[in-house]
């Protein structure tokens, strides 16, 4: 055994959302290289019951699941869950996946290692003042930070000086998205994205930009995802989108396919002419290299994870977020020019191949290993630095 690695997340398998693939394929990972993971994810519900989480193994891995409520906040569960297991685990490296989710692990570590990663650092600057104070503090003690966007690590930098202890580890896919996309009849003029689409994702500006593509260009808008917040259908912004639908005279020309099993994505990504992301911000998504595994071609907006990898004109075609305009001129380019849309399929995968789960693993315990074997670090608190709204309520943990 390597070490014992308390692995703190947002969400987790069989969650939804990019987040869940992330670290589900982090974790398989770290347990094939001889690590014991013991993995704390959320259970969402809407009043918390008497016990404090559920404890299952999968896949030689340990998971504690951890009731909080929706929409509230969290720390104070997964701390009283994280130290009672702790006191018998003795973890010897913590890891928050997700900077909020790094806080709890700081406040039990002592003078343990911990690392937290972050996707894009944008989302957590719109967040409410009580997450972006917590934000900085993982900033500031974390022995580790870690981001899928480099631009995003050179804006944390400014907040916070992290520069000397912060790597960029991207992304990888493997597996399901074997083969090769092809332009052929069946797929010619169809517009499409894979994704759980939350706000950020930001999908009335991709079907708004896709209406103004002319009709000689256009066949299909496929959504392959759902409007999901919390492993349950956002029935509110879905009407709206409908309605946007509606309003823009396209409803017949757009599926949206629902919640689809990851093995099943690569299927209806090669049935696309074209991929669009049209995130107002992000960190490196999952579903563009999926789509860059394949070699579809791809139109983003210039977010922070997709301006480390991509290059406008060769890898894709990049936009500014939020531009309407400018998107559906971008989409219309590549329906429009098979020569381009070669092009940007051969750049595609090339991309794709320097993204390998292979180089994303050496990362990880690299990291890993070199955090293990060293001496004291700096940035961890104290137990004395714990506040104190954290050690009373719910102290006594239990497990179904």
């Amino acid at each position: 055994m390597r070490g014992k690695i308390c692995f703190s997340t947002t969400e987790y398998p069989p969650d939804i959302g990019g987040g869940s693939k992330s670290a589900g394929r982090i974790v398989s990972m770290l347990a094939r290289e001889g690590f014991e993971v013991h993995v704390f994810a959320p259970i969402k519900v809407d009043v918390l019951p008497s016990q404090t989480h559920t404890v299952t193994e999968e896949n030689n891995v340990r998971v504690y699941r951890v009731y909080i409520e929706k929409r509230t906040n969290h720390i104070k569960q997964f701390y009283n869950v994280i130290k009672k297991i702790d006191s018998d685990v003795k973890f010897d490296l913590f890891h928050g996946f997700f900077l909020h989710m790094a806080y709890p692990c700081i406040l039990v570590s002592r003078q343990r290692p911990v690392i937290a990663s972050f996707r894009g650092i944008d989302a957590i600057w719109m967040s409410g003042t009580e997450y972006r104070m917590i934000a900085t503090e993982v900033l500031k003690k974390a022995s580790w930070i870690t981001s899928v966007s480099g631009v995003s690590l050179k804006k944390a930098d400014v907040i916070v000086p992290i520069a000397h202890k912060s790597s960029f580890i991207s992304n990888s896919i493997a597996g399901a998205f074997d083969g090769e996309w092809r332009l052929f009849a069946k797929n010619r003029r169809i517009v499409g994205t894979a994704a759980n689409f939350r706000v950020k994702k930001n999908i009335p500006l991709l079907v708004s930009a896709y209406s103004d593509v002319d009709k000689t260009l256009r066949n299909r808008l496929l959504l392959v995802g759902d409007f999901v917040d919390y492993n349950a259908i956002e029935t509110g912004r879905k009407n709206e989108f409908l309605a946007l639908l509606q309003e823009l005279s396209i409803s017949d020309e757009c599926l949206i396919t629902g919640y689809m099993d990851n093995n099943k994505v690569a299927e209806y990504l090669k049935s696309m002419h074209v991929f669009v992301l049209s995130s107002d911000h992000e960190g490196l998504p999952n579903s563009i290299i999926e789509a860059a595994t394949l070699g579809v071609p791809i139109v983003s907006t210039a977010v922070d994870g997709v301006l480390d990898i991509m290059e406008d004109g060769k890898t894709g075609l990049l936009v500014p977020p939020g531009d309407r305009a400018a998107l559906g001129r971008a989409i219309a380019r590549v329906l429009s020019d098979d020569e381009l849309a070669m092009k940007l399929s051969a750049g595609a995968r090339q991309m794709a191949e320097a993204l390998s789960p292979e180089k994303e693993q050496k990362a990880w315990v690299s990291l890993y290993d070199k955090l293990l074997d060293g001496n004291q670090l700096e940035g961890q608190a104290d137990q004395a630095d714990v506040p104190a709204r954290y050690l009373t309520a719910r102290s006594k943990t239990s497990a179904l």
